[in-house]
Formats: structure tokens, C-alpha cells, sequence
């Protein structure tokens, strides 16, 4: 690039030649360059030696802020090479030390972390090691009279030693810019807790204008005045008598009504809960994640807080307290009263439950989210997320699965969810009565998902469980049928471990049997869809599979005297604008007047 630039240059191939070596720059980072020098006559056609350094900064800031180094930019194109250009910009690149404050940690260590410290001058400084390699690193000694100048650090504290000299640090000279703090101590930190306590220095940043805390296995309280709009604690089972205070918490919570995240992972500590004479109001809060093993619990929490505005985002909970139906009942009523003003209660669609009883790892988990969602990845966003994970429940399915749905109706959720995957894996108790009392109050489900979507859990539901759901689904319950929406079942080839029967269905005399009732109920199913059916087959297993499952579906179409169609089923990525395949789609072709006519018919 060297080579094609030159002090004639004109700014409109200065932008280009920017664009030329940064590929990764965004539509919003061209739009304000374009905004800012191209759409100025003026500057169009000046060269660069003659071009306006305000602007010209302005365009180093823009670049800089659309490819810092880091894991996914390399440093050697990362802003670094606008400084390469000519002399002219070399010069201005090093009289701008807030861009080099910024990555102060991002060239290494040793003389290079001096020189680039040297090039940031007075500048607040970002000190982010979490990245660095370990001799990388500059030693702690050299990192702790920096703290005073930072505006975020963020460091893994190895030992007790580098632990007391940063809190010792922060305690004696606190950062008057510091914005962002997070500090993780390390497990294999070797404390002696009958020694040592970081409680010495729990006060050491009362006086910081931090914006964003995030502390593992260290304890501070926060300032109180006002600053803080994030605040996460984590904290491992060896700590636990540093936990802060459940009323310590909730005192910073009341100095700190623009909190808009928090993320607490058993950072409550354990005991009783003192007096509190009201609640805490959060009107900013946007996200809510907590998870809890012992007392105080989350709902404990929950009863202390008030969120008057509808401004949440974002709620995952898990709770570890609950062991009886009496608990969980009064737990999801806690939850959804507080939680009332969450728009997300209001507008979601995709409803996931599950509920594990007398097994290994007994829970009722809740996800309520718009659509499936596919990322590519094992976990993805979901707006609201609760669980309960006893050890063991201490009642019945029958009581768990009733309780979670009763505490769903009363939010008047189950009759705004269109597609609904009810899971109880492993529970060999599931009977028709189950089912109609899960499944009574979803008035406008249409798809119903039998296994689970990602394909992690593929006994999503039991064979016995499975086939109390179809007789539920047939069976006349004078008003209306279960589900009276359904449209769509969801399943897979592989769900279910008996060979004999309809993989991932019941035998195929009970579908058919269930598929002819629904018809004569004026509410037939008309669509079954296997999520591992078609697609690249690899293998003469998957082509026998997808034989075996195209010829039942045949099968069924015979016996109902109608015909089936069978078309490929995609969904869309999240971030792209392909699509993903995922399974195969067996659409039953009903005469309408035969529909119609059923739907008339007094049942």
C-alpha cells in the first residue's frame, strides 16, 4: 500500500485505499466516513498532504474502532497499518494516544508494552489482560501503578500475593476514570481461608465511578453513588463465606437505580434474611440472571425487588430450593408477579417445558422464545429461561407437571403459544390424564414438537409416554379436543428405541386411529415432520430410514383414502440469509368439505 499512495493523493483514493485494506469495515463505519469527508466537494479532491487532520482523525477512529486486535484481528491488520500509509499518517497515528491507550495490552509484553504505554501518554488506560498470554503478561509489579490511570481492567488474579497487591492498590489510590472492573481469582489460588479474607478490602472501590462490575470468587461492594449499570458476582463452592450479605446486596441495588444487568451465580451469603421495609425498584433493568443452591433462594430475591417498566430483556433463572410442588407453585407465582411488566410474557410463541421426576437429576425448566432459533451452536438466546433443579422432587409427576402448568395459566401463557415441546423423558407414570391436564389450556397451538429440537435429548418422551399423548389426542372431551389448533407434529426417525413400531410415532394403528379421530373432530392433524429424514444421506442406514418412514407415511395416506406429500422442511440461521435443512415435511391432503363437515358435526 505503501507504494500507492502518495502526498497527491486525493481523499476519495485515500477512502478507497482504506477500503482496500480493510475489508472488514462496516457499512456503518463507510457511511460516516462518506457523511464526513466524501459528500464535502471541498475535500473530494484535495490530497492527502493538504487534507484536514480532523477529519483525517476522524477516519483513524472510525477504522480503529472497526478493527481492533484481537482473537478475530490480527495485529498486523488491525488500525495498526494506517500508520504505514505515509509519514503524514504515521505522525498523526502517533499524536492520537487514546487509540493506543485503548490496546495498550493487545502488542505483548516487555519493551513493546513500554513503548506502546509511552505512545498512550496520559490517557486513561485500557488494561485488558484476560487475553494475554502468561509471558505476555508484564508482572504484577509492573501492572499495579497503572491501575490508577485505567479506565477498564480486567485481570485473572493466579495467587494470593497478586490478589493483596491489587486491592491494595485499588484501596490506596482509587481509579478516578475507572469504568469497568472485572477480577477473576483463580481456583488454584491456594487460599487459606482460616487466614486470609479478602473482606480487608471489600470497601476498596466505594469510591470508583464503575459502571460495569464483574467479579469470580472476589467479594467487593459496589460504590453507592449511583454509577453502576452492570453488576455480575460468580462464585465457586470454596468461597462461600465471602459471599456479600443478602441485605448488603440489596442496599447497593437501592443506590443504584440505573442498573440495567445482573448476573449473580450463588453469590448470596448463606443465613437468614434481616429486615428489609420495601423493595428495591429497578425501573432501567434489562437483563436478569441468577442462579442459587442454597438460602437465601432466588425468589427470596425476587420478593425484595419491584420492576415497574417494562425494560426487561432477558431472564434466566435457576433455583435449587424448590424441592416440593407446594414450593413450586409458590415460586413460579413470585416469579411472574415480578416479572409481570416483561414483555417477553406477552409476545412469545415457542414454548419448551420439561420435567424430570424421581431420576438422577430431577428439574422443571421453562424457555419461552418467539421461534426456534438455529446458530450452529449447543447453546443460543433465549429471553426467558427459569429452572428448578432439587435433587430429588419430593411429589409426583403428576403434581409437578400440574403445578408448572397452573402457574403458566394464571400469566395467561398457554393461550398465546403456536408451537408448544412438552418433555417428561424417562417418567414411565405419564397416563392420558397427564396430558390432558398439560395440554388443556393451550387453545391455539399449532406445531407440537416430540423430540428435542437441536437433537441433544432424542428420548425426549418415553414410548408409554408417547402413546398416552395420542390416545389423550384422540379422546372426546365433549367441549373441544385437546390441542384443537394442531396442525403439526414434530418428531424424529431415531426418537424412540422401539424398532418394531413407526419410528419416532407410536404403532402405526395408533396414529392412524388418532389421525382419523381428529379428522372426525373437525381438528386434523395434517402435517408430521422427521427433523432427520432426507437431506445428504451418508450412509445406507439413513437411506433405509428415510425408505422405511416414507412408506409408512404412504401407509397412512392409503388407509385415510387421502393422498401425502412430502417436501424438504428449512429454517432459517440466525445472521445469514440461507437456510438450514432440517428434516423432511409429510403433508396429509384432506378434502376440505369432508373438514368442514366434521367441524359441524356435534361431538
Amino acid at each position: 500500500m505503501q507504494r500507492t499512495l502518495s502526498s497527491t493523493t486525493t481523499s476519495h483514493e485515500t477512502v478507497n485505499s482504506i477500503l482496500h485494506f480493510a475489508p472488514r469495515i462496516t457499512y456503518r463505519v463507510l457511511h460516516k466516513i462518506n457523511a464526513c469527508v466524501m459528500e464535502t466537494a471541498a475535500y473530494a479532491d484535495l490530497p492527502i498532504g493538504r487534507l484536514d487532520l480532523d477529519a483525517l482523525r476522524l477516519i483513524f477512529e472510525l477504522v480503529a474502532d472497526d478493527s481492533r486486535p484481537g482473537e478475530s484481528q490480527p495485529l498486523s491488520t488491525s488500525w495498526i497499518r494506517l500508520g504505514h500509509v505515509c509519514r503524514l499518517w504515521r505522525s498523526l497515528l502517533l499524536s492520537m494516544p487514546e487509540l493506543w491507550a485503548r490496546d495498550v495490552t493487545a502488542f505483548g509484553g516487555g519493551y513493546v508494552f513500554d513503548e506502546v504505554l509511552n505512545r498512550a501518554q496520559s490517557a486513561p488506560l485500557d488494561l485488558d489482560f484476560l487475553l494475554s498470554r502468561p509471558w505476555q503478561c508484564p508482572s504484577i509489579e509492573h501492572i499495579a501503578p497503572l491501575i490508577s490511570r485505567s479506565k477498564r481492567f480486567m485481570y485473572v488474579l493466579r495467587t494470593v500475593e497478586e490478589q493483596q497487591i491489587v486491592l491494595a492498590t485499588i484501596s490506596s489510590q482509587p481509579p478516578p476514570a475507572l469504568r469497568t472492573l472485572k477480577l477473576t481469582l483463580s481456583p488454584r489460588a491456594g487460599i487459606d481461608h482460616t487466614s486470609y479474607s479478602d473482606m480487608i478490602y471489600a470497601s476498596c472501590i466505594e469510591h470508583c465511578p464503575i459502571r460495569h462490575l464483574d467479579l469470580w470468587n472476589i467479594f467487593l461492594r459496589p460504590s453507592s453513588m449511583g454509577h453502576l449499570t452492570s453488576w455480575r458476582m460468580l462464585c465457586g463452592q470454596e468461597f462461600y463465606h465471602m459471599r456479600l450479605k443478602f441485605n448488603d446486596i440489596l442496599a447497593v441495588l437501592s443506590h443504584n437505580r440505573h442498573m440495567e444487568e445482573i448476573d449473580f451465580n450463588c453469590a448470596f451469603r448463606h443465613g437468614e434474611i434481616g429486615t428489609v421495609t420495601s423493595r428495591v425498584v429497578l425501573p432501567a433493568l434489562k437483563s436478569l440472571h441468577i442462579r442459587q443452591s442454597e438460602s437465601p433462594s432466588v425468589m427470596d430475591f425476587l420478593e425484595h425487588i419491584s420492576l415497574p417498566h417494562p425494560t426487561l430483556e432477558s431472564l434466566d433463572i435457576t433455583d435449587r430450593t424448590v424441592r416440593t410442588a407446594e414450593g413450586l407453585s409458590g415460586a413460579l407465582s413470585m416469579m411472574m408477579s415480578t416479572c409481570a411488566q416483561f414483555p417477553e410474557l406477552q409476545t412469545k410463541h415457542l414454548l419448551y417445558v420439561e420435567c424430570v421426576v424421581h431420576e438422577e437429576n430431577d428439574k422443571a425448566s421453562i424457555q419461552l422464545t418467539s421461534r426456534h432459533v438455529i446458530t450452529g451452536e449447543v447453546l443460543y438466546p433465549c429471553p426467558f429461561q427459569v429452572a428448578f433443579e432439587p435433587r430429588h422432587w419430593e411429589a409426583s409427576p403428576l403434581e409437578i407437571n400440574t403445578r408448572v402448568i397452573q402457574g403458566l395459566a394464571r400469566a395467561r401463557i398457554p393461550e398465546r403459544i403456536t408451537e408448544l415441546q412438552w418433555g417428561v423423558p424417562l417418567c414411565t407414570t405419564v397416563t392420558e390424564e397427564l396430558w390432558e391436564t398439560v395440554l388443556r389450556p393451550f387453545t391455539a397451538t399449532e406445531t407440537l414438537y416430540l423430540t428435542d429440537l437441536d437433537g441433544l435429548e432424542l428420548d425426549l418422551i418415553t414410548d408409554e409416554a408417547c402413546s398416552a399423548l395420542f390416545n389423550a389426542l384422540a379422546r372426546d372431551y365433549r367441549d373441544e379436543p385437546l390441542l384443537p389448533r394442531l396442525r403439526r407434529i414434530v418428531t424424529r426417525a431415531e426418537a424412540r428405541r422401539d424398532r418394531t413400531s413407526l419410528q419416532g410415532l407410536p404403532p402405526l394403528v395408533q396414529v392412524l386411529q388418532t389421525l382419523r379421530r381428529r379428522l372426525g373432530m373437525g381438528a386434523p392433524i395434517r402435517e408430521i415432520t422427521f427433523l432427520d429424514v432426507g437431506g445428504d444421506i451418508t450412509s445406507e442406514y439413513e437411506r433405509d430410514m428415510e425408505m422405511t418412514v416414507r412408506r409408512k407415511m404412504q401407509k397412512l395416506a392409503v388407509d385415510l383414502g387421502i393422498e401425502v406429500t412430502g417436501s424438504a422442511c428449512k429454517g432459517d440461521i440466525v445472521g445469514q440469509t440461507n437456510s438450514k435443512f432440517l428434516g423432511t415435511n409429510f403433508e396429509f391432503l384432506y378434502d376440505e368439505q369432508d373438514v368442514n363437515s366434521s367441524s359441524e358435526t356435534p361431538m
